[in-house]
């Protein structure tokens, strides 16, 4: 009978140095990686974010530059904490950037580097918007979620916050 007892303790022993050997592979092997994927999705959505609000911009002044008469259109702008956009009459453009995390050693759809994410969308040609309303030291900077109005009054365009 003593000798099952000791088996049975052994065999308990056991299991629960598979299970500890177990946890640690999980916890030093798996985890890290799968923080990385997390990272790299919160980053990619980040950098779409970023663009959908510049290409949104750039889509109603794009409208209103193509239109014959006066126009008027209020899009909703969201920009991720991080991001900016700027206005570029010069270069008839909007430009954007956003620093992500770059946790992981992958350079994301859309970024120069892994923590430098830029871009710009062209204007029509006759677009030439005034964008000094929105902007704070030359252009807008995220966390934002706002309203914003772009008007074709008399040939010139011109974008405000909604309200």
């Amino acid at each position: 009978m003593g000798s099952t007892v000791n088996i049975r303790g052994q065999v308990s022993i056991e299991f629960i140095l598979l299970i500890i050997i177990g946890l640690i592979y999980i916890h030093t092997a798996i985890w890290p990686v799968v923080n990385d994927a997390a990272a790299a999705a919160e980053d990619v959505k980040a950098v779409s974010d970023t663009k959908i609000a510049a290409q949104k911009l750039a889509n109603a002044m794009n409208e209103a530059a193509a239109s014959n008469g006066e126009s008027r259109k209020t899009i909703q702008l969201f920009l991720p904490a991080g991001a900016a956009m700027a206005c570029d009459p010069g270069n008839n453009e909007i430009k954007y950037g956003l620093q992500i995390t770059g946790l992981y050693k992958r350079v994301p759809v859309g970024c120069v580097t892994p923590t430098d994410c830029t871009g710009s969308v062209k204007l029509l040609a006759g677009a030439n918007p005034d964008c000094t309303a929105i902007t704070q030291a030359g252009k807008i900077e995220g966390p934002l979620f706002k309203e914003v109005v772009v008007e074709k009054i008399g040939g010139s365009i011109s974008v405000k916050w909604a309200g």
